[in-house]
């Protein structure tokens, strides 16, 4: 039975990134080392939970989010992301003759590859478990560690995606009726050898003003009450517009998007989302799961 793996992209949001665009990979790169030191078994995130009965009453239940790491080495982590929770379910009771709300645990099992230097990971997903959710409980879990071991560091793991260069997006923007609100969010890309060589040749001025601001991530967000919606003709949101191709210069065009370093949400007057951090998703079908590392390490290479 195939199985579809999808790919995120971990990446490091911290002042720490400044350091690399300053000096040379190798700050990139011990960051990746300590990430790769940290992650281990032991590590989990908790969220709360909350449902009502039958009778309208509030509860409050705890999903624990876990890693179980089955192998770690050559820079690669193997494992699984596991989810315990309850699931909730409701049962008519013949004798009081009532719906009554019943539960049963249960874990949810992802099985991931993680290149760490790569600053990939691949993974399946399961209905109770999916991509989005997985890159939630990733990103808590590793900067909870950050914080327990004491790392001055924090970390991103965004979806990867094919990405949408400059007109991609204006062209589905404008797809939008009535826009009520959009926002624009930027951080520093993660660079490799080559794109610090291109950012110094170009002197990217907007990774620049982040910088200078000592600011990891950036966001806008506009709003508007009226009936015709956000005019995509006006200067302030073609500026927006123009800082994405700033970034774009510097990592490639579309890469901005693909990589999680710039994200474009619209939300209509209906309460409908677009967002680019959800747009043609990459995808690798894999035929079997007893291929699973072998696949994953082939996937890699060709990435």
């Amino acid at each position: 039975m195939s199985t579809v793996l999808y790919c995120s992209k971990i990446n490091l949001i911290s002042e720490q990134l400044f350091d690399v665009y300053n000096n040379d990979y190798s700050v990139l790169l011990g960051a990746l080392d300590i990430l790769y030191t940290d992650i281990s078994s032991n590590a989990f995130y908790e969220k709360k939970e909350y449902y009502f009965d039958e009778k309208d009453v509030k509860h409050e239940s705890i999903v624990k989010y876990r890693l179980s790491i089955s192998e770690k080495k050559d820079n690669i982590i193997l494992g699984y992301l596991c989810k315990d929770s309850v699931i909730y379910y409701k049962k008519f009771e013949e004798e009081t003759r009532q719906l009554m709300t019943r539960y049963v645990p249960n874990t949810e099992a992802v099985r991931f590859y993680f290149d760490v230097y790569k600053e990939t990971i691949l993974y399946h997903a399961s209905h109770r478990l999916g991509y989005q959710e997985f890159n939630m409980a990733m990103t808590e879990i590793i900067n909870q560690l950050m914080e327990e071991n004491q790392r001055e560091m924090k970390f991103d793991v965004a979806l990867r995606t094919e990405g949408l260069n400059i007109k991609e997006i204006e062209a589905e923007l404008r797809k939008i009726k009535n826009i009520e609100q959009l926002s624009f969010s930027f951080q520093p890309p993660n660079p490799d050898t080559e794109m610090l060589a291109n950012y110094k040749k170009n002197g990217e001025r907007f990774i620049g003003q982040l910088e200078n601001a000592n600011v990891t991530r950036a966001s806008t967000v506009f709003q508007t009450k009226g009936n015709r919606g956000l005019n995509l003709d006006s200067e302030l949101i073609k500026q927006n517009l123009e800082q994405i191709k700033g970034i774009d210069s510097v990592v490639g065009d579309s890469v901005a998007t693909s990589k999680g370093y710039v994200k474009v949400e619209a939300v209509d007057k209906k309460g409908k989302t677009y967002t680019t951090s959800m747009i043609r998703p990459i995808k690798y079908i894999i035929s079997r799961m007893e291929d699973f590392y072998d696949e994953c390490k082939r996937i890699i290479i060709n990435l």
